[in-house]
């Protein structure tokens, strides 16, 4: 997808926002709210606010919301850094704007993805008849990939419900998709037939 947005339309403008999406597990209103003062790019981190208590902030109808009525912390990845580093800063410190520069609206980030990118791409990655697939695919679906990726490539449960936002476990398993050929190269290090003194059974 990320080769792709360097042709397609609105790409250019889209790729930062695949990227933030990929290595964050950010929610598409999270996404939106998102502001240069929540990045500490000197501490490498990313704070997501909820600001449903902030008295000052609800009387201008400001005030940002988080589903769960928690804010959190999220490790700031090397590639999203540099992303990040590249986009224009606008007046108003919202790091996400629209196509032509203003203000960035959920709707507009799913229409563009579904019509510009993976309506693109579908043929490219076909999916059988009856079965769920790239075509499939939403925005949200990047929350999915986000968690299966830190679960596959050694993210602690404890370190993900973090940085996803989740209390239970439950939760983080419903997101969580490990690759075939990643559990056939687990299957194939556990030694089943082992003896008490190490050597395989026969």
């Amino acid at each position: 997808m990320l080769d792709f947005c360097a042709t397609a339309k609105h790409g250019a403008w889209f790729r930062p926002i695949l990227v933030t999406l990929a290595t964050t597990g950010l929610r598409v209103g999270e996404l939106i709210a998102l502001r240069w003062e929540d990045i500490d790019f000197d501490a490498n981190l990313i704070r997501i606010m909820d600001e449903r208590y902030s008295g000052k902030k609800n009387k201008m109808k400001s005030a940002r919301k988080v589903k769960g009525k928690r804010g959190r912390v999220i490790p700031l990845h090397p590639s999203l850094s540099e992303t990040l580093n590249k986009l224009e800063r606008h007046p108003d410190g919202g790091v996400f704007h629209g196509p032509k520069g203003g203000k960035l609206q959920a709707k507009t980030v799913l229409d563009i993805f579904k019509r510009n990118i993976r309506n693109k791409l579908k043929e490219e990655f076909p999916t059988n008849k009856g079965q769920v697939g790239f075509a499939d695919g939403t925005i949200h679906s990047f929350r999915h990939y986000f968690v299966s990726e830190a679960f596959r490539q050694g993210a602690t449960e404890a370190e993900v419900m973090d940085w996803v936002g989740h209390r239970e476990s439950k939760m983080v398993h419903h997101y969580r998709h490990l690759r075939p050929d990643d559990s056939q190269s687990r299957m194939r290090k556990i030694d089943f037939l082992a003896d008490d003194t190490g050597s395989s059974a026969d």
